[in-house]
């Protein structure tokens, strides 16, 4: 219910395809060939997934808190 800016340490660049987690304490989203979460606390984000010969499209959060995403392979 925050309304303000706050910058995501550790994921500087080409963002897209965030999403909250159902507890809203976490975020998803793409970052280059990677996808990535990363706690509203603080800290740094963790790569869940690393292929930099997919697209991460879209990303989700599941109620029983695992992460989907959708991609395009080349």
């Amino acid at each position: 219910d925050d309304l303000e800016f706050r910058p995501i340490p550790g994921a500087e660049g080409d963002l897209s395809s965030a999403s909250f987690s159902p507890d809203g304490e976490w975020i998803a989203f793409a970052m280059g060939g990677r996808l990535m979460r990363a706690s509203l606390l603080g800290g740094q984000p963790v790569e869940l997934v690393r292929d930099d010969d997919i697209g991460v499209r879209l990303v989700d959060w599941g109620a029983d808190g695992w992460v989907f995403f959708w991609a395009s392979c080349p």
